[in-house]
C-alpha cells in the first residue's frame, strides 16, 4: 500500500510539472491596439489578447484576429460584402464558441501590425482578420486575437507605421 501511495505521488508530481513545462503561457499584456491598412486607408482599434483563443484559418494555420465588421469596414471594404457569393480573396474561417458555431469571412490585409502595452509595435503579417455582425463584448475592445501573434519576431518600419496614421 505504501509503494502504491508513493507511486501514485510521484505521478501526480510529475504530471503537474509536466503540466507547468508545456502550458500555453499567458501574455503579460491582455489588450494591445491594432493597426490594419487597406485599399481604402488605415483603421486601428483596441484587441483583447484571448489566452482560449486558438482560431487559425484552415489551409494555412496561420492565427486569426476576429473584429467587428464595423471597426474595419472603412479600410477593408472587401469584407463589407463578405457574405455575398464569389467575392476573390475572402476565406472562411471555422468557429466555436460555448453558445454558438458557425464560419467567419476572413482576409489577410496588406498591413497588420500589433502595439502592445509597453508602446511596441509588431508586425502580424501573414495573419487574417475576420469579421462578426456581433458585438464582442469584450471589455471595450472591437477585437479580440490569438496570443501566439505575440510570439513573432518585432520587425517593424517605425517610420512607414508613422506615415500609415
Amino acid at each position: 500500500a505504501a509503494a502504491l501511495l508513493g507511486a501514485a505521488t510521484l505521478c501526480f508530481v510529475l504530471a503537474c510539472w509536466f503540466e507547468r513545462i508545456l502550458r500555453r503561457r499567458a501574455p503579460r499584456e491582455l489588450r494591445c491596439e491594432v493597426l490594419v491598412g487597406g485599399e481604402s486607408g488605415s483603421c486601428s482599434f483596441a484587441a483583447l489578447i484571448d489566452t482560449g483563443n486558438s482560431l487559425v484559418e484552415p489551409f494555412s494555420q496561420k492565427p486569426v484576429i476576429v473584429c467587428e465588421r464595423a471597426a474595419v469596414a472603412a479600410a477593408l471594404p472587401l469584407l463589407a460584402h463578405a457574405g455575398e457569393e464569389g467575392i476573390p480573396g475572402i476565406r472562411y474561417v471555422f468557429y466555436k464558441t460555448v453558445g454558438s458555431s458557425g464560419m467567419l469571412p476572413a482576409v489577410e490585409p496588406p498591413l497588420l501590425l500589433i502595439r502592445t502595452e509597453g508602446g511596441e509595435w509588431r508586425s502580424a503579417a501573414g495573419a487574417y482578420l475576420a469579421v462578426t455582425d456581433r458585438p464582442l463584448e469584450a471589455g471595450g475592445c472591437r477585437a479580440v486575437m490569438n496570443p501566439d501573434l505575440l510570439n513573432r519576431p518585432v520587425s517593424v518600419n517605425h517610420q512607414k507605421v508613422g506615415e500609415t496614421l
